[in-house]
């Protein structure tokens, strides 16, 4: 019987590339075949990093589709970096699907995405691939994200993150009370950075919600 393979996709950040390449380590020790598939940016990066030393070469293989960034754009400028990933990765990683799905004793068995690209549920569904969600930040982060809705419903925020006023609320009855200026998606940049970011939380958010979390 052939290894368990999963495809495994971490967010176009070193903060999310390094927890989801660690977690791959574990999987492939485990027995399962790991394709790990990062932007053509950080693909570039962790095998600049692993030259001389790349212990993963047996166990993961590192592959890469484009993020729509040109190599001169700055990928600080989130806003700009989330348009582009969301008009050119979800057609190229369903190509990808495809292409791996297209060999048959290399069929995907699973799909594991960071939570941050929730969106690409969406892609699995249709991909007919089970996926599943690996949130790197804290539980209190994406109980807060799952709880944007009600946020919104009872005037916390707006449509667009921004806290309507200065209160305290909780987002379960056992957590501590927090400052809904506090809320993270409100300190990312301009309004407009913030908003495209948000959309992309509640984007993400529905995605995961949909079937796989």
């Amino acid at each position: 019987m052939s290894r368990p393979h999963v495809l495994v996709m971490p967010g176009p950040a070193q903060g999310h590339v390094i927890p989801l390449l660690e977690f791959s380590q574990c999987l492939a020790k485990h027995g399962f075949r790991v394709t790990f598939v990062n932007t053509d940016y950080y693909h570039k990066r962790v095998v600049e990093s692993l030259q001389g030393k790349n212990y993963l070469e047996e166990q993961i293989r590192l592959v890469w589709i484009p993020d729509g960034m040109e190599p001169w754009e700055d990928r600080n400028d989130l806003g700009k970096l989330i348009e582009k990933f969301l008009q050119v990765m979800p057609g190229k990683l369903e190509e990808l699907i495809e292409e791996i799905n297209s060999r048959e004793d290399e069929k995907i068995d699973c799909f594991i995405a960071d939570g941050n690209m929730g969106w690409s549920m969406e892609v699995a569904k249709k991909m007919n691939v089970r996926g599943a969600v690996f949130w790197s930040s804290s539980a209190a982060s994406v109980a807060l994200v799952i709880r944007i809705p009600k946020l919104i419903d009872d005037g916390i925020i707006d449509s667009h993150g921004t806290p309507m006023s200065m209160q305290m609320f909780r987002i379960a009855p056992k957590m501590p009370e927090m400052n809904s200026r506090d809320c993270f998606w409100a300190h990312i940049g301009d309004l407009t950075t913030q908003k495209i970011f948000f959309d992309l939380l509640e984007r993400n958010t529905r995605a995961m919600m949909a079937d796989h979390l």
